[in-house]
Parts: structure tokens; sequence; C-alpha cells
């Protein structure tokens, strides 16, 4: 399965350091959010995500049980 589903589509990626430099920025224009060219697009993929999350979930307890999906 990829490693780009995550389920935080739609925020901003951070770290420790990222959020630390906040506390300094008086500009408020520190991070960088995912975007998509519609609401609709953004909908779509966050969506999308979720539920290959939701496949992996399946994948891995499946994989626990001792059961074999394939």
């Amino acid at each position: 399965m990829s490693e780009n589903i995550r389920t935080d589509f739609l925020t901003p990626t951070s770290t420790f350091v990222i959020g630390m430099g906040t506390v300094l920025n008086l500009a408020g224009n520190y991070f960088v959010y995912n975007t998509s060219g519609t609401s609709e697009e953004a909908d779509l993929n966050a969506i999308a995500s979720d539920w290959q999350m939701v496949g992996r979930d399946i994948k891995q307890a499946l994989q626990k049980s001792g059961s074999s999906e394939e």
C-alpha cells in the first residue's frame, strides 16, 4: 500500500521545531496548507485518503488475527 495515505490530508504538516517557530511568527503566514483546485476536489481527496486508512487498518487486523485476505 502507498505510504501517501494519511488522516491529516487537509491540515498543514508540522514538526516540533515549526511549532516553536510559530511563537515568533507575528505575521501569521507560517503554515502552508494542502490545497486543491476546488472544495469538491479537496473533499474527494480527503475522503479517499480516509477510506484508504480504513482499508489499511482492516488489512492489519486480518494479518494480526492470522486470516488471509488474498
